[in-house]
């Protein structure tokens, strides 16, 4: 019982600081560090702006899972696959968290498009269910819209708005999604280090920064580590690559709800993929 509680507790807390009906991964902002970075883009980049599948080169893809707080019950995984088209791509987003007591899901398709050499958009429409054993399921679908900027080959500035109208949950469609604006800039600064910000603003709640860096130590080795204002979460991870193939070991911290353990694997089919 006090678990069931305290899944919809959680529900309730991530739905309104994130502005998305699941419960999103308290180091989301890692998965989606690189979306401002031309050097290191990878699977997840398009997961925190559409707009990224329009400069992707190869099929990329990622699975992620958590153990928040170190429970089971609420075990967060996160999926993505991005294909490549001309001067284009499609991308498939898919979260789980729960157990069979209390579950939520969101299944997306996004699509990017680089406009010019220097400017991409994308979109992406979500169908988001709840399910509650013994009280059915509710569901709905929004939609979400980003835009990237290359202002020089270092520099990318990124515009992002999640759920701008609709995504009313229940009979009586009292239950809406947050809208979600963001702003944000990465700085390529060299070859191995990456350095981004985000402004994010949700309805109702106050302003929330979010603050990511990365180094490459070799082509096989990478720390990647940051922060989000709003909740307080610090989030800390190291990758290993080979080949084609990723593994980052992550863990986030809360300062009232401890310490959530994750792992990250990426995959990347380019046939120049270095051994």
């Amino acid at each position: 019982m006090k678990i069931i509680f305290l899944q919809i507790l959680t529900s309730c807390f991530v739905s309104f600081s994130l502005g998305q009906i699941v419960r999103s991964p308290l180091s989301n902002h890692y998965t989606g560090a690189v979306t401002y970075s031309k050097k290191f883009a990878d699977a997840f980049s398009f997961s925190g702006n559409q707009a990224a599948l329009g400069n992707l080169k190869n099929i990329d893809a990622g699975l992620y899972g958590e153990k928040r707080f170190g429970l089971k019950a609420l075990s967060n995984y996160h999926g993505v696959i991005g294909i490549p088209l001309k001067n284009a791509g499609v991308g498939a987003n898919m979260y789980y968290s729960g157990d069979a007591d209390f579950n939520e899901t969101q299944a997306g398709l996004a699509y990017g498009i680089l406009l010019a050499s220097n400017i991409s958009i994308g979109t992406q429409v979500n169908f988001n269910q709840i399910r509650i054993s013994g009280y059915g399921a509710a569901s709905t679908v929004n939609f979400e819209l980003g835009a990237l900027f290359a202002l020089s080959n270092k520099v990318t500035m990124g515009l992002h708005v999640y759920n701008p109208v609709g995504g009313k949950f229940g009979k009586t469609n009292t239950e809406k999604f947050a809208s979600i604006y963001k702003a944000g800039v990465g700085y390529d600064a060299s070859e191995n280090f990456f350095v981004s910000a985000e402004i994010a603003k949700e309805e109702n709640l106050p302003v929330n920064i979010n603050a990511v860096m990365q180094y490459n130590f070799n082509k096989h080795f990478l720390a990647r580590g940051g922060v989000s204002s709003a909740i307080a979460n610090y989030f800390l991870g190291v990758g290993i690559l080979w080949g084609s193939m990723r593994l980052d070991v992550i863990s986030s911290y809360h300062q009232q709800l401890g310490f959530s353990p994750s792992l990250m694997m990426v995959f990347n089919f380019s046939e120049t993929a270095e051994k």
